[in-house]
């Protein structure tokens, strides 16, 4: 798992430590591979569209202002990775300027509340979400009412495709890092079997059968390893709210269809539906 450069991004809003919490906790486990973290908040561009009314000067003095404030508290936030910590408070839209910043500074992970400000928690579109959807980097998006302390566990999906053997991979080293009990689901689709019902206990015994041969070849070894029939994101929802899973690890896209979309639909509906904190596994 290589990922030297962190963003975390802040809203400095109470989520903002939360974010910081599990950031650097997680920090703190891998010090050594991690050179840099830069802590970044963005600001909103404020301008007034009447300038003859001496608007324009007074929105400058209160963008002035608050870049100041920004950039003391992010300063302190930075503080908590040492040397390694470095800040960034940034100016304009806030997806524009985070994705920006993540291709300039090479970022390879992104961490980040998956609801801040607005608290609009099933508005399409949000910074998380959107940045999940079009950002080409790993991402863990952390949920404020659900990061319980200490993670016990983590749940990763896989389907047997390249992408979901760089998850499960990824999701080993996480569970090894910090000593989470690691649960496998694999899910059979209704479209992989005609949309049909209900399976037989065949094709259960058989898909097991594939599981366990896949996790064997991997060398990875699980303290559970479920098959389930249904919609993916649905069984994976289920499975994290029956076992208490602490953290659902995916990759960005498996066997879907959507070759066109930079995010398969499993791990886009797990952000608007889980209410669990989740990682977005790319390669």
């Amino acid at each position: 798992m290589n990922t030297r450069h962190w963003l975390v991004a802040v809203d400095l809003s109470e989520v903002t430590e939360v974010v910081m919490h599990r950031a650097v906790a997680w920090f703190e486990k891998e010090r050594p591979q991690v050179e840099k973290v830069h802590v970044v908040h963005v600001l909103p561009d404020l301008t007034f569209p009447i300038d003859s009314a001496g608007y324009g000067t007074l929105s400058g003095k209160l963008r002035e202002h608050l870049e100041v404030q920004a950039h003391d508290r992010v300063v302190e936030l930075a503080k908590r990775f040492g040397p390694k910590g470095h800040p960034l408070v940034l100016v304009g839209p806030v997806v524009r300027e985070l994705r920006s910043a993540v291709e300039e500074l090479n970022v390879d992970l992104i961490i980040l509340g998956s609801h801040g400000q607005t608290r609009m928690e099933h508005l399409v579109g949000s910074v998380a979400e959107r940045m999940a959807r079009e950002c080409t980097r790993s991402s863990l998006l952390v949920v404020h009412h659900r990061d319980e302390d200490p993670w016990t566990s983590l749940l990763v999906g896989v389907d047997l495709s390249e992408g979901s053997r760089i998850a499960l991979h990824r999701a080993a080293r996480l569970a090894q890092i910090f000593g989470l009990s690691l649960h496998v689901l694999m899910v059979i689709p209704p479209w992989a079997v005609g949309a049909a019902p209900n399976l037989p206990d065949w094709m259960f015994r058989d898909a097991a059968d594939t599981l366990e041969r896949f996790l064997e070849k991997e060398g990875i070894h699980v303290d559970a390893g479920v098959v389930r029939f249904g919609l993916p994101s649905e069984e994976l929802r289920t499975y994290a709210e029956q076992h208490n899973i602490s953290l659902i690890l995916v990759g960005a896209r498996g066997l879907t269809r959507d070759e066109h979309l930079s995010l398969g639909s499993t791990p886009l509906r797990l952000l608007r539906h889980a209410r669990r904190n989740l990682y977005i596994a790319r390669g």
